[in-house]
């Protein structure tokens, strides 16, 4: 209580002598008289006031009414006597000015002073704060510097100080989560302080370092090159300002030495890097205590490796070890810099390790990686690094031991530092480079494309990150390629292959010979050189991967950890060249190397077993050549090494199995042991087995297994066979382009009918059930492609009724698949990547479109009533197929030949004992030797006349092998009386058979006399109406999809006389073209000029045939007729096209007739050369070709052909062919297109009555379809 009156009192009496004295400046105010404050009783007043006034908030009226009293009396008093009172009124005002006091209220002759005296203010308040004092205070002290600064003038000593004060207390702020404007605020304040400074201040070196070291802030916070620049010139300066102070000296050093480090990581310039380590020693020079010895120790440790692994000079490192060691040595134990510095010395041992291979040094990294992560509090700045560090040393500690918990964890790791390092900091590019390393190796371990995909792209995004001219961006080019290389290897996609060799070259390209790591970057573009070998066979790419690997081995130490794997890069290199060119020294060569490799590489290193199974597989090669027995004996030892040290889930173990089973097979043939039988068999059952491993490995064991066992145990072999072909949906993997899908088809042409075969031979089930057996696996294994297609052109009517949105979600994203794809890189800035980079890009987002539509088709079947959605038919769907007539599917294989007949009775084998494999290949060629030689318009009438003999020969050989015995099994055995219908067959020929012309099989002979007509006539078009199907699945979808109508609404014509790049013309096209414009209904005519001219109507223009002009027609039209060059790619078949007017520029191919679907087509008539012919024989079984690429879009009847057609006799079989169509219907002018199979049959007969001897003229022309 006593104390409340107290306060009181002071109060009262505060006021009192606060109104005494304010009551004298008023009247001071009124008088105009100075010498009202000069009055003896003025001074007693101003004493009273000053004796209670206190130095707080509080009293502020108090002091700011003595300030104005002092400063009236220094006014009025002689010069040089009022010195006490001019020193008064500053201290009074002080406070007023610190509290906000506007500068305005105080007077201007005092005003420098007073904020100079803040300043002291100022700086009792910093000394007595925390080191995070609160917000409110951080601005509080912003304010009054700001002002501060104001009221001083320019060129003094305190307007220096206070810039420089305030750029400190608004670094604060921003370290504690201000905002950018702070940052930049305090680099202009530190920029004034530094212009404020006259040159040889003592001050001046204080402020140059402290503007260096807030541009530097900016820097790491923006990565504007322009601050880093502008940090490193005032950091010189700062040290030449400091020539006279060692310790100011040594601490701009260090600090200038930190900033040219962080330029050379942006921008890999060596000579910065050489100025920081002078400038890092200089200032270890000066610098006299050991903890901050110790800072400057550790910076010059770090530079001195960032050398060695741009110079791979080993002096660089001892020195980065000494310096490392060193600065851990001179800090204590409590020093704030520990963990950094052990961070520090974490990195350079592991760089020593990776560079001798001592495994101290290793263990030494991790163990200072993991005390400077543990030593720092969760959310600290600097955890990223920390983390990134220990996954990069646990990582080359699983590499060496083979621990898949290091691994693990050092995907941890790298995932964690990359998500606190922001992207702009500068150790981001190098975080991303470490996780792509990681999941790139566990992929490796456990074939999950998710860790693959995830490393490709962080590995892009660091090396794109990364600058030109910088000393990691080759290392970093070449872990793109090295990881898109492993993703072809896995998935086929040639455009990972293309990009990942630009990546490897640039790599290589770019990096300085004297580059730590150029070893790896060449035996990186080796291996994805030689990959491109494998794949198109190029002998020059062997070559240069020999010379590169070659080139690794001469500069890499002998004792480098990396030596076992450059060895077994080169000795895949010369294998592959033994394979191509038989020269023993690169067999002998491949053996040396492979044996090196696995001799150096240390018995817990992850690649071993690819190693050791690599040697065993040259060791084998070499046995097969020489017939050296030891050879084989240590290949088996290999191999079965390989295969005891790989975990069950590894990815590569099927490929060691094969090894393992080929290897013991080739000695079982030499010693007949059946131990090495059953070992052999036993390898391949279980690769052919192994769930986890790539379809293609797979396949191939299964192939050896049943090569083994397809004779003594058919019924193995075939079960063998029937999971290899249910495997090739997933080898034509929907995620694949075109090109690709056929690429990797091609390996496996005639499985499905080798697995058919011996299904036909087992001794499981009753015959029809083997006949069942080998025509599902039949429809399964070919046509793989156009199943696909097929599938994914489901009816959508009732979805549509029931699910909309997922209906319309499925058509969506099958359009985006069916597209072209656009070459546009996401990840890249415009007009940066290359062809191949957006090519990898179009490649993604086809793979991510694929899944999402496979997510779609999954939840479409999950709903009632569409489980059945884009599947196959079942088993009763593919037997209503013969309804209309029968299905007979042929299957020609090394095992055995046989037709299998599908009628409404069901489904049978026909055996066929003279349809042997290598007879059908001789008489094919036979046959397309004949075709040529007809076709040559050099050949002589007489050689002509042969090779016509020689096509009726091959008829006969025909019919006489396979036509004629299904027609006898069927009971077709002559022609149908007058007035009966014609009997229909539709021929599934698959495979080989599928280059002959199973419709005009047959003896054929000069017409009989009328009335002598043989009833029973040897050929097939005497007896039955001929239809092409390529499997009875895609014939089961045209029927379901095609809508009978008895009329056509229009047709278009599309006739090319002349065509521009080829010389000569077709004579016959403008004729044809007129005349079907007589028949067809509602004709729309797109015809090329016979030849260019000046003159050229809009008309004509407007009518000339280009892709686009025919494919906008084509989609109104029931019928298109095309009467054209055809031309037939044999290493492309989806390239296989007509040529139109812009063939040249936008051709009309097989593949771009994909994206198609016409729902009112019905007939497409392809009066063109080789239309429905596939002449490559890797895919012979998908039957790829212009007529299916018709029917796939929506026709469900083509008219195409086996080869090259004559012109006239093609102009006039088109026009019978719809006159018959006509006569066949009678709907005058109306066409029946569901009789087009029949209107072909009637055509073909005529032409072939008239030319009996010439089946040239008249066996191409088929039906394809319903």
């Amino acid at each position: 209580m006593q104390g409340h009156e107290q306060d009181f009192a002071r109060e009262h009496e505060l006021e009192q002598r606060i109104a005494v004295v304010g009551l004298r400046l008023e009247r001071l105010a009124r008088e105009q008289d100075l010498g009202v404050v000069l009055e003896p009783e003025a001074l007693v007043e101003a004493r009273q006031l000053a004796a209670i006034l206190r130095n707080d908030e509080s009293d502020l009226e108090g002091h700011y009414v003595l300030g104005w009293l002092h400063a009236f009396r220094y006014r009025a008093l002689p010069e040089g006597a009022g010195q006490r009172d001019r020193e008064e009124a500053v201290a009074k005002f002080t406070p007023c000015f610190v509290f906000g006091a506007d500068e305005e209220d105080l007077p201007d002759e005092l005003l420098p002073d007073v904020a100079q005296h803040a300043l002291g203010f100022v700086w009792r308040i910093q000394q007595g704060i925390d080191a995070s004092p609160s917000p409110a205070l951080r601005a509080r002290m912003t304010d009054l510097l700001r002002r501060i600064a104001t009221a001083v003038p320019r060129g003094e000593s305190e307007h220096a100080e206070t810039l420089s004060n305030l750029s400190v207390i608004l670094k604060s702020h921003f370290d504690a989560g201000g905002e950018q404007a702070d940052l930049d605020a305090a680099i202009d304040a530190a920029l004034g302080a530094v212009e404020s400074t006259a040159t040889g201040h003592p001050n001046q070196p204080v402020m140059l370092f402290n503007l260096s070291g807030v541009l530097m802030e900016r820097f790491t916070h923006t990565g504007t090159a322009a601050d880093l620049d502008d940090a490193i010139e005032t950091g010189r300066l700062a040290v030449q300002a400091a020539a006279g102070s060692p310790a100011h000296r040594a601490g701009g050093l260090n600090n200038l030495g930190t900033a040219l480090q962080t330029r050379f990581t942006e921008r890999g310039i060596l000579s910065d890097l050489d100025a920081a380590i002078e400038a890092f020693q200089e200032a270890s020079d000066l610098c006299a205590g050991d903890d901050d010895k110790a800072g400057i120790l550790h910076n010059l440790g770090i530079a001195w490796r960032a050398r060695h692994e741009s110079t791979g000079v080993p002096a660089d490192l001892e020195s980065a070890i000494e310096c490392g060691q060193a600065a851990l040595e001179a800090a204590s134990e409590e020093h704030p810099g520990r963990s950094i510095f052990l961070f520090g010395l974490g990195g350079i041992t592991l760089t020593r390790f990776e560079r001798t291979g001592e495994t101290v040094y290793l263990d030494r990294s991790v163990n200072a990686f993991q005390e400077a992560l543990e030593m720092l509090p969760p959310g600290h700045r600097a955890r990223g690094l920390r983390l990134s560090g220990l996954g990069q040393a646990l990582l080359v500690r699983y590499r060496l031991g083979g621990d898949r918990s290091d691994l693990d964890t050092a995907i941890e790791m790298n995932r964690a530092a990359s998500r606190e390092i922001a992207p702009h900091q500068t150790e981001c590019n190098a975080v991303l480079n470490n996780l792509a390393i990681s999941l790139g190796q566990r992929f490796e371990c456990t074939g999950d494309m998710a860790d693959l995909d995830e490393a490709i792209s962080a590995s892009r995004a660091s090396a794109q990150a990364t600058a030109d001219g910088h000393v990691d961006r080759p290392t970093r080019l070449s872990n793109v390629g090295l990881m898109l290389w492993t993703r072809f290897k896995h998935t086929g996609a040639m455009s990972d292959l293309d990009a990942a060799i630009e990546f490897a070259h640039a790599a290589v390209n770019t990096a300085p010979r004297e580059h730590s790591a150029l070893a790896a970057m060449l035996s990186n573009l080796g291996a994805v050189l030689l990959q491109r070998y494998e794949r198109n066979g190029d002998p020059q790419d062997l070559d240069e991967v020999v010379r590169r690997n070659r080139e690794v081995l001469g500069i890499v130490d002998a004792s480098s950890p990396d030596r076992p794997r450059f060895l077994a890069n080169l000795s895949a290199a010369l294998h592959a060249r033994f394979q191509r060119s038989g020269g023993f020294e690169d067999l002998d060569g491949a053996v040396a190397a492979g044996q090196e490799a696995t001799a150096t590489v240390p018995s817990h290193h992850p690649e071993r077993a690819r190693y050791l199974s690599l040697l065993g597989g040259v060791l084998t090669v070499r046995f097969e050549k020489t017939g050296f027995i030891a050879d084989l004996d240590d290949a088996v030892v290999a191999c079965q090494a390989a295969l005891d040290i790989s975990p069950a889930e590894h990815p590569e173990r099927a490929d060691y199995l094969f090894q393992l089973g080929t290897a013991l097979h080739r000695r079982y043939q030499r010693t007949h042991l059946r131990q090495d039988f059953d070992r052999a068999l036993a390898a391949h059952m279980e690769g052919a087995r192994a769930d986890g491993a790539r379809p293609s490995i797979r396949i191939r064991a299964a192939q050896a297994a049943a090569s083994m066992t397809g004779r003594p145990d058919p019924d193995l072999a075939a079960d063998l066979l029937a999971g290899a072909v249910r495997l090739l949906p997933e080898v034509a993997d929907r995620r694949l382009s075109r090109g690709d899908q056929q690429h990797a088809m091609g390996k496996w042409s005639g499985l499905a009918g080798d697995a058919a075969a011996l299904a036909l031979a087992s001794h499981e089930g009753t015959p029809v059930e083997r006949a069942v057996r080998a025509l599902q696996l039949i429809e399964v294994g070919r046509g793989v492609l156009h199943s696909q297609a097929l599938d994914m052109r489901s009816d959508l009517a009732e979805l549509r009724e029931c699910h909309p949105d997922l209906a319309h979600r499925f058509e969506v994203l099958r359009h985006e698949l069916d597209r072209p794809m656009e070459l546009a890189s996401p990840t890249e800035p415009e007009g940066q990547a290359s062809a191949a980079v957006r090519a990898v890009d179009a490649e993604e987002q086809r793979r991510t479109r694929a899944d999402q539509l496979q997510a779609t088709v999954d939840n479409i079947r999950a709903q009632d009533g569409f489980a059945s959605f884009a599947r196959p038919p079942a088993v009763s769907e593919l037997l209503a197929q013969a309804t209309s007539g029968p299905v007979v599917t042929f299957n020609v294989s090394h095992y055995r030949s046989d037709a299998l007949l599908l009628t409404s009775h069901g489904i049978e084998s026909l055996n066929l004992p003279d349809l042997t494999y290598d007879l059908v290949i001789d008489q094919i060629q036979t046959f397309h030797r004949a075709l040529e030689t007809v076709g040559d318009p050099r050949a002589s009438p007489l050689t002509r006349k042969e090779a016509q003999a020689t096509l009726h020969a091959v008829l006969e050989w025909l019919w006489d092998a396979a036509a004629e015995p299904v027609l006898l099994r069927l009971g077709f055995t002559g022609e149908p009386s007058s007035g009966q219908p014609w009997p229909r067959v539709w021929w599934a020929p698959g495979g080989l058979l599928s280059l002959l012309p199973l419709h005009a099989a047959g003896h054929h002979s000069e017409p009989p006399r009328a009335g002598l007509r043989d009833r029973e006539p040897p050929t097939v078009m005497d007896r039955v109406i001929s239809s092409y199907t390529t499997t009875i699945r895609a014939l089961h979808h045209a029927r379901r999809h095609h809508t009978s109508g008895p009329t056509v609404s229009g047709s278009l014509i599309v006739a090319m006389p002349t065509t521009p790049g080829v010389q000569g013309r077709l004579d016959h096209v403008s004729e044809e073209a007129t005349l079907l414009c007589g028949l067809l209904p509602e004709p729309t005519l797109l015809i090329e000029p016979d030849a260019e001219a000046d003159g050229m109507t809009a008309t004509e223009s407007e009518t000339r045939p280009t892709k686009a002009r025919v494919l906008k027609t084509l989609s109104d039209c029931g019928i298109v007729h095309f009467a054209c060059h055809g031309a037939h790619d044999p290493d492309d078949p989806s390239q296989s096209l007509l040529l139109l007017h812009d063939h040249e520029r936008d051709p009309l191919t097989v593949a771009s007739l994909a994206e198609m679907r016409m729902d009112s087509a019905q007939l497409a008539y392809l009066s063109a050369c080789r239309t429905a012919f596939m002449e490559s024989v890797e895919l012979i079984d998908e039957a790829i070709h212009l007529a299916s690429a018709f029917q796939l879009a929506g026709f469900p009847h083509v008219i195409g052909t086996l080869w090259e057609i004559n012109d006239e006799v093609a102009s006039h079989m088109a026009a019978d062919f719809y006159a018959e169509l006509g006569g066949i219907t009678d709907q005058h002018g109306g066409l029946d297109t569901d009789s087009a199979a029949r209107a072909l049959h009637h055509t073909v007969r005529k032409v072939r009555d008239r030319y009996p001897k010439s089946p040239y003229l008249w066996a191409s022309h088929l039906h394809a379809g319903i």
